[in-house]
């Protein structure tokens, strides 16, 4: 089974883009076109990595990639997963 990826892009083609090249690699997406939505998701779900575009509505990706940060949003659940 493939990592598990946050995709946050507004732009539809390129978020469509990305999700069919990534699942090519193997990777599990979760992806979403909005700030606040991405946030939400990322506060539920433990993810190995994530793209997320800095010129969101709703919610910047500066903003969302603090709050991770910050919270540590999924790092517990990849600890025990190693």
């Amino acid at each position: 089974m493939g990592h598990r990826l946050l995709l946050i892009e507004d732009e539809d083609a390129l978020r469509e883009q990305l999700v069919e090249l990534l699942q090519r690699h193997d990777f599990v997406i979760d992806a979403c076109a909005d700030g606040m939505e991405g946030l939400y998701i990322a506060q539920k779900f433990p993810y190995d990595i994530a793209i997320i575009d800095l010129g969101l509505p709703r919610v910047s990706g500066l903003d969302i990639i603090r709050k991770i940060r910050e919270e540590e949003i999924g790092r517990a659940s990849c600890r025990e997963r190693v």
